[in-house]
């Protein structure tokens, strides 16, 4: 056996390691409303997240990262998180609270939005290590719901540890929650429907 014989077949072995092991990562639990690739959404308001964790900045970070998986995704207008946050105030809503459809209805009509995201951040940090070695933890639960008939559109419960994107000698690996938002923000995107300006 050659060199390049050996060198062939621990390629082989790392390209086979490396498709078990990235259909071993967590997918999303989902919930998507049948025929939702006809809803016909253009605009999409971001909600502040709800913030479950003892971490004060978890909010605004999977906020966020979630409103630049929309904007990154493309299809969709997505209202300025500005004017969400104005319009909330104005009327003294509790985000955490969620709203009613008369809300949603003023919503649609003040900010022009056809549908709007909810969330809520479950667990945000690092749950084993300390610094180099630490390992993120980032779970979300989150819901698109249609301004127009205040249906929920899609639900997802997704969980993520930094060490799922690790491939081998930990490259690949998260090492920070807020890169780990970033990047299950972008999976979670993908799942809602097609916008109508794609």
């Amino acid at each position: 056996m050659t060199i390049s014989d050996v060198w062939a077949v621990w390629v082989r072995l790392a390209c086979v390691s490396v498709v078990l092991l990235s259909g071993c990562a967590a997918q999303p639990d989902t919930y998507l409303r049948e025929g939702l690739e006809d809803c016909g959404i253009g605009t999409v308001a971001v909600f502040p997240f709800e913030n479950g964790t003892t971490d004060s900045e978890a909010s605004s970070v999977v906020t966020a990262a979630f409103i630049a998986g929309l904007v990154a995704r493309g299809g969709y207008a997505v209202e300025h998180y500005g004017n969400v946050k104005t319009f909330l105030l104005d009327r003294r809503i509790l985000a955490r609270k969620g709203i009613d459809k008369e809300t949603l209805t003023r919503m649609r009509r003040s900010l022009g939005v056809d549908a709007v995201l909810f969330g809520r951040v479950d667990d945000y940090g690092d749950v084993e290590g300390v610094g180099w070695d630490a390992v993120p933890e980032v779970a979300v639960s989150l819901r698109l719901v249609d301004a127009r008939t205040g249906e929920i559109l899609c639900m997802v419960r997704h969980r993520r540890h930094g060490d799922d994107y690790a491939l081998v000698l930990d490259i690949g690996r998260v090492r920070t929650s807020g890169e780990l938002a970033r990047r299950m923000a972008v999976e979670v995107v993908d799942l809602f429907p097609p916008g109508v300006t794609q």
